[in-house]
């Protein structure tokens, strides 16, 4: 059993995130496993290696986030992201939000809406 590495505590989620990385534009991936340095990022077709710099489109309660990020590890369900600085309000504003049953399928769709490509 591994020990836990984390400073602060997961809270199990599920919400849409849109990963941008490079000059590739988004990939849709479901959030889950949060807390205020990082998320896991349950996505499919995608590999990204440790070390790569992304950004986290989160689009819920009303408010657009934009999220440095880096890889931290994947596995064949998805990634884990560390954020540049640590993201408290992130973590309540979640907080108060319904989120995707941890049984519901990768990409389904949530309350708040997902962004857009610009012009679509």
């Amino acid at each position: 059993m591994n020990p836990e590495r984390r400073s602060c505590p997961r809270q199990p989620v599920g919400f849409a995130v849109q990963i941008r990385y490079g000059k590739r534009r988004l990939h849709s991936a479901c959030g889950r496993n949060l807390t205020v340095d990082g998320l896991y990022l349950e996505l499919r077709a995608v590999t990204l290696p440790e070390g790569t710099p992304v950004e986290l489109e989160i689009d819920t309660v009303g408010r657009q986030w934009l999220v440095q990020a880096v890889v931290t590890h994947g596995d064949r369900f998805g990634i884990g992201v560390s954020f540049l600085e640590p993201q408290p309000q992130l973590v309540a504003d979640l907080a108060q939000v319904e989120t995707l049953p941890m049984s519901s399928p990768l990409h389904t769709p949530v309350r708040a809406p997902v962004l857009q490509r610009p012009g679509h």
